[in-house]
């Protein structure tokens, strides 16, 4: 359970009230991506998140950044952002990310969990 009892839909709403606010893409996000000539994220790129979802328990809160110009609009999992602590829900954030990462290596989350 994420900590002060925030579960993900109070942080998911927290989280909107916030919008729109600025983050950046994590190592694992960066090394996802298919080569570093193809990369539309860059290391230490600052991304402004303007839009929040619920993917539900397998896919987790989604965040959408539109990246200008023509290169449109990336869909990223909270869980591969990083913020700095002076973001307001920094430590909600964190909190959630950790257990989500602690879920998804033990194999918790699948499309049928429950939490």
């Amino acid at each position: 359970m994420i900590e002060e009892s925030l579960s993900p839909a109070q942080l998911l709403e927290l989280l909107k009230a916030a919008l729109p606010f600025s983050a950046s893409v994590n190592k694992h996000a960066l090394m996802a991506q298919s080569s570093s000539e193809n990369r539309v994220i860059r290391n230490k790129q600052k991304l402004r998140i303007e839009s929040l979802l619920d993917s539900g328990d397998f896919g987790g809160i989604v965040c959408t950044a539109n990246l200008g110009g023509d290169k449109g609009v990336v869909a990223i999992s909270l869980t591969h952002l990083r913020f700095e602590p002076s973001h307001p829900l920094y430590k909600q954030i964190r909190a959630y990310q950790i257990q989500r990462a602690k879920d998804l290596a033990a194999g918790r989350l699948t499309r049928d969990s429950r939490r």
